[in-house]
């Protein structure tokens, strides 16, 4: 009889297929943000013009100028952290990883993959890095749906890559927040 509290050692699946998408709220955030900043520059542009009317010159351009540094920050943001993730798919297959951002299609072979870092909380979230040999370096976080798949894959192909450690510890933190972001959305749907 096998003792409840002993430990069972996860092994990668070979050959592991799979399509992964970025969460549902990844694109609401970049639809919510795209109106926020349209508001935004609606109410500056109104405050600014109201404030030049009324003969507060060096004030309306303050207000001008602090109003188009936040629109910067808030597009910059939209445009090069939300954007690519919420248009973004991941395909797994035996040869490698297909990341498909914005129309642009990038594989990554399991050969050309040098070392992994992770950054996580356990339980809470965090993501891996995959380095290549090239210098690049591409990063899966826990919104991504399954996104312990990768790096199962990655595990499969190059298992010296991955200590089974990492894997077990970002695996518990993966499936944790993807039940955690599931139990969110019914909460929604009913």
């Amino acid at each position: 009889m096998s003792n409840a509290a002993e430990k069972i050692e996860f092994e990668p699946r070979l050959h592991l297929q799979r399509s992964l998408e970025y969460r549902p709220h990844v694109k609401w955030m970049y639809y919510c943000s795209l109106v926020f900043m349209s508001l935004f520059a609606f109410l500056v542009a109104s405050f600014t013009v109201s404030e030049f009317a009324a003969g507060n010159i060096e004030f309306s351009f303050g207000v001008g100028f602090f109003g188009l540094f936040i629109s910067a920050i808030l597009y910059m943001q939209n445009r090069f952290i939300i954007r690519p993730l919420a248009f973004s798919k991941v395909h797994v297959n035996s040869d490698g990883i297909i990341l498909e951002r914005l129309g642009e299609e990038i594989l990554i072979y399991f050969d050309e993959i040098e070392g992994i870092d992770f950054a996580e909380i356990k339980s809470l979230g965090g993501w891996f890095k995959v380095k290549l040999v090239s210098g690049e370096s591409y990063r899966f976080t826990v919104v991504l749906e399954r996104s312990e798949y990768v790096l199962e894959a990655i595990a499969a192909a190059n298992s010296h890559i991955v200590s089974s450690e990492a894997l077990e510890n970002y695996r518990l933190t993966s499936i944790a927040a993807d039940h955690s972001w599931a139990r969110l959305y019914s909460l929604f749907r009913s």
